[in-house]
């Protein structure tokens, strides 16, 4: 099994499914944050708080 993890890796630039799916993810959040323009502090807190951007500013307006 070893070998053919190390043939996939070497195909896929050593990204498994679950790091691309990850790195796919993180570039959404970053652009709707960038998109609604909130501030690197805010984008931090969103992560904490584990809420979308879109969340933050609602809650943010109430």
């Amino acid at each position: 099994m070893g070998l053919l993890s190390e043939i996939f890796n070497a195909l896929t630039d050593g990204d498994t499914p679950q790091e691309k799916d990850k790195r796919i993810n993180e570039k959404l959040f970053m652009d709707e944050a960038k998109a609604y323009g909130l501030t690197k502090e805010e984008i931090e807190e969103c992560k904490k708080s584990g809420i979308t951007p879109e969340e933050w500013v609602q809650d943010k307006n109430k």
